[in-house]
């Protein structure tokens, strides 16, 4: 049996250690998966326990949203109603599923000093729960854009049986993003939860989610340095019976490799700081 990961809750760790102990922290994540997954849907549960139709209460009100921006910007845009309808549905849906967690993460460790500080439990837990609550969400979520593609005449080919395989992708995305944001918030709660609120209304604004990349012209090229519009094609893609590009795909490698890097930086210096933050 491996020896039992350590995970030191002051600021005394040596230094030579910090770079293993934050892959232990991170390996013991991945340990109690099954444990995480569990208190997802615990935490879904919890959220939803007294309305009648569970999750598919914000499935309802991005239906609501989604349909009547169509009605308007359809016109705004000069575009048919059901095709606009459909690309506004599936963008609204990958949004969601990024930014919600992005959101959770700026809080989550005030929310949970006390079991952080009471048990033995890795920091890197917090943001895969909320990439796990995203993704429970999810599930319930997808039958909007589902219908609104087929309702606008559209289909599914074999392209879209990639779906669970790009999810899984932006998940890897996501997870660094989120483990930054809450230990950020940790360290400066008020600030970050600031700089979070406004940085994703203004990504909501310059990404291609209410209108269709095809807009910028020559510009779409410079979305590729969007990591946001970057996450959302390769859910929008498959959904709409494609692949997504090669272009896409590779800068999405690309910044999810800058994430993890970023991230295991920070997290090798910040994880025996953060619980004194709290």
């Amino acid at each position: 049996m491996g020896a039992e990961p350590v995970f030191i809750a002051s600021g005394d760790e040596p230094t030579g250690l910090r770079p293993v102990a934050a892959l232990d922290d991170l390996s013991e994540t991945f340990r109690i998966r099954r444990s995480i997954a569990d208190a997802a849907l615990f935490e879904i549960r919890r959220r939803y326990r007294r309305t009648v139709i569970g999750p598919f209460v914000s499935t309802l009100a991005n239906a609501v949203i989604i349909l009547a921006s169509s009605v308007v910007f359809a016109r705004v845009l000069d575009m048919p109603f059901g095709t606009y309808f459909a690309y506004v549905a599936v963008s609204f849906f990958a949004w969601s599923i990024i930014i919600v967690p992005v959101l959770e993460s700026s809080d989550i460790a005030a929310k949970h000093a006390a079991m952080l500080k009471a048990r033995r439990r890795p920091l890197s837990e917090l943001p895969a729960r909320a990439v796990a609550v995203a993704a429970v969400v999810g599930l319930h979520d997808v039958c909007v854009p589902v219908i609104a593609v087929l309702a606008s005449g559209g289909g599914f080919t074999a392209a879209t049986l990639t779906l669970p395989f790009f999810f899984v992708a932006v998940g890897a995305m996501l997870f660094p993003v989120c483990l930054l944001v809450m230990l950020a918030g940790a360290r400066w709660p008020d600030l970050t939860k600031v700089a979070v609120t406004c940085g994703s209304s203004l990504a909501f604004f310059v990404t291609p989610i209410m209108w269709p990349v095809e807009r910028l012209g020559d510009m779409a090229a410079y979305q590729l340095f969007n990591p946001a519009h970057v996450a959302i094609e390769l859910i929008r893609a498959p959904l709409t019976g494609r692949l997504p590009g090669i272009a896409e795909t590779l800068a999405a490698a690309a910044w999810c490799a800058l994430f993890w890097a970023v991230a295991l930086h920070v997290l090798t210096r910040a994880r025996s700081r953060a619980l004194m933050w709290l």
